[in-house]
């Protein structure tokens, strides 16, 4: 992956109505901190920085340049929307040793299509959206893709096993989990369970006969012994 850049600059806190002007202006809160960094808030422009956050997710390094500083190499570590409008308002981004292993969420894209979905009218059911794992940080990835063409049949799976990671990232979610599969067409299932309704009261019935005939045998029994 290409290296993903943004560029900031130091803020003052304690001023609310510096903060709603800058807000205005575009200006998106950060604070930076982490691996022998200490705590530093900062200015980023909102609409680079969801540029950022759309390519590198929480799970790939981002080079931060504040001002004329030396640029820090930090994950996206917490982030805030606004509940109506869904917009960014408020990002934490943190300071990596790049010599240390770190524990990050990498999101699924799933790829492709399903033929037990297209030609079967399968259901596809999604089981994970994301998986853990440790590696360095210049090992990170933004995202793993999952190839759905690979469910050709009704009740195939793809599980965390089978995706085909790098040597260098340790995998943290367990293995057997199911990431996708594809389940019998709906219709098909309600025609299965009125069929079995519909085979039960044949069944007790059967039941019953071959009870009553049983009966019926004893009693004719017992008649002849009393002859």
């Amino acid at each position: 992956m290409s290296k993903i850049t943004i560029n900031a600059e130091l803020r003052e806190i304690g001023n609310k109505g510096a903060l709603k002007e800058a807000r205005r202006a575009n200006k998106l809160p950060v604070v930076l901190y982490g691996f022998e960094l200490a705590n530093m808030n900062a200015w980023v422009d909102a609409r680079e920085m969801e540029k950022v956050f759309a390519k590198a997710g929480m799970s790939s390094l981002v080079e931060v340049k504040v001002g004329e500083q030396e640029p820090v190499k930090v994950i996206i570590k917490e982030i805030q929307f606004d509940p109506v409008t869904d917009k960014l308002v408020h990002v934490d981004l943190y300071k990596v040793d790049l010599k240390k292993a770190v524990d990050v969420e990498v999101h699924i894209i799933l790829t492709g299509v399903a033929p037990a979905v297209k030609a079967l009218g399968g259901v596809l059911i999604h089981g994970l959206n994301s998986i853990h794992i440790r590696c360095l940080p210049e090992d990170l990835l933004s995202e793993i893709k999952v190839d759905l063409s690979k469910l050709v049949e009704i009740n195939d799976a793809i599980h965390v096993a089978s995706l085909n990671l790098p040597e260098n990232i340790e995998l943290l979610t367990d293995p057997e989990q199911v990431i996708v599969s594809v389940k019998p067409p709906r219709v098909e299932v309600e025609a299965v369970a009125e069929e079995a309704i519909e085979e039960t009261p044949e069944q007790e019935g059967a039941e019953k006969s071959d009870d009553g005939k049983a009966e019926g045998e004893q009693a004719d029994k017992a008649e002849d012994k009393k002859e």
